[in-house]
């Protein structure tokens, strides 16, 4: 992954739900697989939304956060953990980090 998606998922990795530290084993993992992975396959949707402007990346963040959540389901990842992860991550796309995302994950 680039630097960009690394730090991209450092910042989620703070945002990660107060939990035991039995919960966090596999936690930074779980992060890199759904921005590297989960998100690389949106891309083509992605670059439409960056198109349409910020009001539609603020609307279709809901729409992400499903499509991780079925992305690491198809996976069989740990879907409680999953569902935080995918809510984390698509809370933090926005109209300012979106394009440099998708760069990153087109590299």
């Amino acid at each position: 992954m680039t630097d960009y998606l690394n730090e991209f998922v450092k910042e989620c990795e703070s945002d990660s739900p107060e939990t035991t530290d039995d919960k966090f084993i596999g936690w930074e993992e779980l992060l890199f697989t759904l921005v590297g992975f989960g998100l690389k396959a949106l891309v083509p949707e992605l670059k439409e939304w960056i198109k349409l402007g910020t009001s539609a990346i603020a609307v279709k963040r809901l729409e992400i956060k499903k499509k991780l959540i079925d992305y690491a389901e198809k996976k069989e990842l740990d879907f409680p953990a999953a569902e935080k992860a995918a809510e984390i991550i698509s809370n933090k796309i926005n109209e300012e980090n979106i394009t440099k995302i998708v760069d990153a994950l087109e590299n």
